[in-house]
């Protein structure tokens, strides 16, 4: 097993985990996952096992109070960048509960320390937020209105690095 930074022959892979790992409502289209990686070429991961994609990580340099827009391509840095922002991170239903989530988290730390970046963000969606909050992720505050695309529980949060 190896962490990888994510190619272009493993975007179809990285199709098919989203696939598993999220309800439709929200996929994304590889066009969009592929832009992210465009905001942030060097903080795109994904785990592979004999070749096989099993986790990503699409992380990004962000800046500002509010998360990124969802389901766009093209997004622009709204400022001088202050975090990297987690955009969407899953792994295969059978290989959950391997630490394949944890090495992902420490190398976006590592590398978010590396650039200088003071803290992760992302929007925990589906319920998860309890799951971030023992990442050490903490709702942003004050507490931001997060977009309804990203669902009904979504919620803003942070680590501080």
């Amino acid at each position: 097993m190896q962490i990888v930074s994510i190619g272009a022959q493993d975007w179809e892979s990285v199709r098919e985990v989203q696939a598993h790992a999220y309800p439709p409502a929200l996929h994304e289209a590889v066009d969009v996952l592929r832009d992210k990686q465009r905001l942030g070429p060097e903080s795109c991961w994904c785990v592979q096992d004999d070749g096989r994609v099993c986790a990503y990580l699409l992380a990004h340099p962000w800046s500002g109070a509010l998360p990124p827009a969802w389901g766009k391509n093209g997004l622009q840095m709204p400022g001088e960048v202050d975090q990297l922002f987690l955009h969407d991170m899953a792994i295969l239903p059978h290989r959950q509960g391997q630490g394949l989530a944890a090495a992902l988290l420490v190398q976006a730390s590592d590398w978010a320390r590396g650039q200088g970046l003071p803290r992760l963000t992302l929007v925990a969606v589906l319920d998860a937020a309890g799951y971030w909050q023992r990442q050490g992720f903490v709702p942003v505050e004050p507490a931001q209105v997060v977009p309804a695309y990203y669902g009904p529980d979504a919620q803003f949060m942070q680590k501080l690095l």
